[in-house]
């Protein structure tokens, strides 16, 4: 089975640290979700996964492929993928096509 692992995965914006030594694995096929207040992290964390920020720190694995700091189309041809939300991007389509998408 593939995981996801973030091992001491750090983010910053605008050159402050707001995601800090975070360890984190998530088997293939599990559902897993980030919830806190607003201003937590959660969107950092996840964009610093997919690539689109670049991590300060730590490294982010699916199997034993290093993604850390890949491009993010590099990243998504790996199986992580970032579904937007609250953009109306795909706003025609049911919950199930939206989430489908990212497969």
């Amino acid at each position: 089975m593939t995981e996801l692992v973030l091992d001491a995965f750090t983010v910053a914006r605008n050159g402050r640290p707001v995601v800090r030594d975070v360890h984190l694995a998530i088997p293939e096929g599990e559902v897993t979700a980030l919830l806190g207040p607003n201003g937590a992290g959660k969107s950092s964390l996840v964009l610093g996964v997919a690539g689109v920020l670049h991590p300060e720190a730590g490294t982010v694995k699916v199997g034993d492929r290093d993604l850390t700091g890949r491009r993010p189309e590099r990243i998504r041809q790996a199986g992580v993928a970032v579904v937007p939300e609250g953009r109306r991007l795909l706003s025609e389509l049911t919950v199930e096509d939206n989430i489908s998408v990212a497969c």
